[in-house]
């Protein structure tokens, strides 16, 4: 796979043209959008390649229909040029082929930068592109397949790191992995064999496109990295930088985390003692190295820079494994480029990483984008006696599961554990687990596709369409960033009503233990009474693409429900799920019963609650809270004063002019709502009943001053 810039050049240099890469000026609308617009496109050759290609020529949006007439007839409808496309058998059509439906990668490939591409390539080798290989564009963070035998929407979007990954190192390689993912003896190969391979994917003798005065060079010194890795000290260099903390002695979850300044410290000793000088090849290159290992770590939850940026400020010139720069040409000096990227993608992206998750696990606070780092032996301490106490009261022996990974009645996944900041406090998440078998992974990933996502629309749709009293001023929330304009136009309703902002009270409350405290039974009866008044649902599958961002994503409509924001232009994919309400019922029964969790060898099951992470775990939560909402009592505002509940999943903010319905729902509050099984977290209960100076408050990530409505986030 490659590059379409390295695509063209290389048919290019056949014809010894290569001057247009550096003075193009063709029609798109400027030379720079070209070159950065083939940089992000990618192209694969087909495993099944068409021979003796010979289309009629003509101008470009008659060679692209004969490319698609050729595709409908050899391979009918496995390239996803030939959707909507069919080949007329009368005379009813004046073309032979006839369209019966739009095809957006059809009328994407017929105009932009593809016309200049054509002109460029010419007719036969334009051709040769279209018909024998599979074309991604990767433009603007989003992978969409545009030629070629139809992916799964799953692989294309996997894609996505392979095509661009190489460009961006970030901290997801390290985040949440267990002991024992990477051992001491793993942090580097014992071959240089297998090294080469890790770095270039490519056998050492095989290395086509990296020049061989730097493969030999380079080969000395990973020869030498090799050896003093098996010399090194990894464990005693740990304990005299990072030091072991009692848990015991902490007051909360962030007082054992091992500080970013002290990993630093470790893996530039880890760094120094392994390479020799050659390998950065000054020592002006190895402290604009090392001066960025510091970023890795501080970077925010699954944040990424790009290659650029790692790159920067080395000289180039210093380093004798990338060879002489002068007198080669385009396609040398892009080898080179490659070569560099891959070894510094390697160091900050593989090696670091593997040191890193051989001695710390690395998590974010709960609720924050900032990560933590605890030694494997601190975390172990930390985390042993709550899984121990959650195990005893939320899990039970699934007796009736062997082959966890091929048995498909029950849904298997891992628990991942997120620290709080209160000491022994943690976030339980579930996290699916992932089939390796080809065959197995197909059937989870249609599963979900034909399944789990469109059960999950509808309860969105039905829980859209519920109808709230004019006595309950709730407003559901589905992310912090609504807040604002929730707060907007209550702010709005006051000064219409008063002229001005009058004095509030408010209180903040969560539900403790949320997804561990859900009445199942309560829940499925809630959820039922909704479906109720509904005999089936249709989710159609729709593309949807915002002209203004040029970014594509998937929506569904349910029962022809669809809602196009401006600018919008939605591309229907032919594709309907049809379920009645006793399926969805059967599913979310499923989900709330038969999600179980792998622990060493063990198959364990819920006996009360729900896991947080499942497909429809915050439907659930949902549908229970808005009933909670609805239907008690406290929450009637029945005096008509000013009033606004917002709710983000289990977090609630009662806003009111009225002392007296803030009281009432605070008694409620501290005695729990018990038919919900729904108990306030008494450690974080907040109100300004007994505190007038108290205007400010934090809800969700979002500062609100209660004496102006004036919303701020962090």
């Amino acid at each position: 796979m490659k590059c379409l810039k390295d695509f063209i050049a290389q048919n290019l240099v056949e014809n010894e043209n290569v001057g247009w890469l550096l003075n193009f000026s063709g029609e798109a609308s400027s030379a720079g959008e070209f070159r950065c617009a083939i940089l992000d496109i990618f192209v694969s050759p087909n495993p099944e390649q068409f021979e003796n290609l010979a289309l009629p020529g003509g101008e470009h949006s008659s060679v692209v229909d004969e490319c698609i007439k050729f595709l409908r007839i050899n391979t009918g409808f496995s390239n996803v040029l030939t959707y909507g496309y069919k080949i007329a058998k009368n005379s009813d059509v004046a073309s032979t082929l006839h369209c019966e439906s739009s095809n957006l990668n059809v009328t994407n490939l017929k105009s932009g930068i593809w016309t200049t591409v054509h002109k460029i390539l010419g007719t036969e080798c334009f051709v040769n592109l279209i018909i024998n290989f599979t074309i991604y564009d990767c433009r603007n963070g989003i992978c969409r397949q545009t030629v070629g035998p139809v992916q799964e929407r799953g692989q294309i979007n996997g894609l996505l790191p392979v095509l661009v990954g190489a460009t961006t190192i970030g901290n997801s390689e390290f985040l949440y992995r267990n002991r024992g993912v990477c051992k001491i003896s793993s942090i580097m190969p014992c071959s240089l064999t297998i090294l080469w391979y890790q770095i270039f994917g490519t056998d050492k003798n095989n290395s086509d496109g990296i020049p061989t005065e730097c493969r030999v060079i380079l080969r000395q010194i990973l020869s030498r990295v090799i050896h003093n890795h098996r010399r090194l000290k990894y464990r005693f260099i740990l304990d005299a930088l990072c030091p072991y903390k009692d848990f015991k002695s902490s007051y909360s979850n962030m007082e054992p985390q091992t500080s970013i300044k002290s990993i630093v410290k470790f893996l530039t000793v880890i760094i120094e003692k392994l390479f020799p000088l050659s390998f950065f090849g000054s020592r002006h290159n190895k402290s604009v190295l090392m001066s960025k290992i510091s970023f890795i770590l501080k970077l925010k939850l699954h944040g990424r820079l790009p290659i650029s940026f790692w790159i920067k400020g080395l000289r180039i010139k210093d380093i004798e494994w990338l060879g002489s720069q002068s007198k080669i040409d385009y396609r040398e000096l892009r080898a080179r480029q490659d070569l560099l990227e891959r070894i510094i993608e390697w160091f900050f992206g593989h090696l670091l990483s593997s040191v890193i998750v051989t001695f710390f696990y690395c998590s974010e606070l709960s609720g924050s984008p900032n990560l933590l780092f605890f030694r494997f032996d601190v975390w172990a301490q930390m985390t042993q006696p709550f899984l121990k106490a959650y195990f005893e009261r939320y899990l039970t022996l699934n007796e009736k599961c062997q082959g966890h990974v091929c048995n498909t009645e029950f849904a298997h996944g891992y628990l991942r554990l997120i620290p709080k900041k209160a000491k022994t406090q943690f976030r339980v998440i579930f996290v699916p687990l992932k089939c390796r078998e080809q065959e197995k992974a197909n059937a989870e990933l249609g599963y979900m596709r034909s399944v789990l996502k469109p059960a999950g629309c509808i309860l969105s749709y039905v829980s859209s369409k519920r109808k709230i009293s004019p006595d309950v001023p709730s407003k559901k929330l589905s992310s912090p960033s609504e807040i604002s304009s929730a707060i907007c136009d209550f702010k709005a309703r006051l000064l219409k009503r008063y002229g001005e902002i009058p004095y509030l009270f408010f209180i903040k409350f969560d539900i403790e233990n949320c997804y561990d405290s859900i009445p199942r039974s309560r829940a499925r009866e809630v959820i039922n009474q909704q479906l109720s008044i509904y005999s089936d649902f249709y989710v159609r599958s729709q593309s949807f693409y915002d002209s203004e961002k040029g970014s594509f994503k998937q929506i569904s409509s349910v029962n022809g429900d669809l809602k196009i924001k401006k600018h919008g232009i939605a591309i229907d994919n032919v594709r309907t799920v049809y379920l009645t309400k006793k399926d969805v019922i059967e599913i979310l029964d499923k989900e709330m019963e038969n999600s179980s969790i792998i622990y060493g060898e063990h198959c364990l099951l819920r006996n009360s609650g729900i896991f947080q992470g499942t497909a429809l775990s915050a439907h659930i939560v949902d549908f229970l809270y808005d009933d909670l909402v609805e239907s008690h009592q406290a929450f009637r505002n029945e005096q008509g004063a000013e009033s606004l509940i917002l709710r983000l999943a289990d977090d609630f903010l009662v806003i009111s002019t009225s002392k007296l319905y803030i009281e009432k729902i605070e008694t409620h509050v501290w005695k729990g709502f018990e038919t919900y099984n729904a108990f306030s977290n008494e450690r974080k209960v907040l109100s300004n009943l007994n505190c007038t100076d108290n205007k400010s408050l934090r809800f969700c990530a979002i500062d609100l001053d209660m004496g102006t409505l004036e919303v701020m986030k962090r």
